[in-house]
């Protein structure tokens, strides 16, 4: 949650102290979200596809490290702000978000009892 508000207050506030706030905002939510990642990703998609899953996820995580923030403040100097390139970028985590979720849930978890 930390981290979609930190994102939307980065998004649509233009204030520099607003966008810091946000970007802190949006850290904690990161930072928080790491330690629970295995967890989830077991959980989710089970124990059979968790080194697939995990590696995918470790590959965009690593990608949007070292392109996102080049790519924004490049974008930044062409449009004059943030809203643009931070869309971009929304836009652009999206894809590998639902390109993962196409692999297929463990439905054994999920059956009802």
């Amino acid at each position: 949650m930390f981290e979609l508000l930190g994102w939307l207050i980065m998004l649509s506030l233009d204030h520099t102290l607003a966008f810091k706030a946000g970007a802190l905002m949006f850290a904690f939510g990161v930072g928080s979200m790491l330690p629970c990642q295995s967890a989830f990703i077991g959980r989710i998609w089970g124990m059979q596809r968790f080194g697939r899953v995990t590696s995918y996820v470790n590959i965009v995580v690593l990608i949007g490290s070292l392109m996102g923030p080049s790519l924004v403040g490049v974008g930044f100097d062409v449009t004059g702000g943030y809203h643009a390139p931070m869309t971009m970028w929304l836009v652009i985590v999206a894809i590998p978000v639902i390109l993962i979720d196409t692999m297929g849930r463990d439905k054994s978890r999920y059956r009802r009892a």
